[in-house]
């Protein structure tokens, strides 16, 4: 490695779960970009049938997805568009980044694409 070359690990954090309530964890599926999208219509759909016998209250149940894991969520609302009313959210997200610098810790904050679909049950 040449000399005037500096290393920087990057860290990125986890989004909070935190602030949803029991319900809200119980009716949302947290979908990550390595996701996979058989498993993930899989685990949709035993979702929906725990939230329709557990909590029948409840109208629907939220895929949640952060960048590389959009078209994912969008694959998935199309699968269960034809069977369900499927709806579309779209936002961003203000994420924080944590760069490690010799002994230097520089936080930065962007903005992350996000989305957010509605299955009704």
């Amino acid at each position: 490695m040449p000399r005037n070359t500096q290393v920087i690990q990057h860290i990125r954090h986890k989004s909070s779960k935190l602030t949803l309530t029991f319900l809200d964890r119980e009716c949302t599926f947290l979908l990550k970009g390595t996701s996979n999208y058989v498993m993930a219509i899989k685990r949709v759909s035993k979702m929906i049938d725990r939230v329709k016998k557990k909590y029948p209250r409840v109208s629907y149940i939220k895929v949640k997805a952060m960048g590389r894991a959009i078209p994912t969520a969008m694959c998935i609302a199309l699968h269960f568009k034809s069977d369900r009313k499927v709806d579309i959210l779209t936002g961003t997200v203000l994420v924080v980044d944590e760069l490690h610098k010799s002994n230097d810790v520089i936080v930065q904050e962007r903005k992350q694409s996000s989305v957010e679909v509605l299955i009704y049950v």
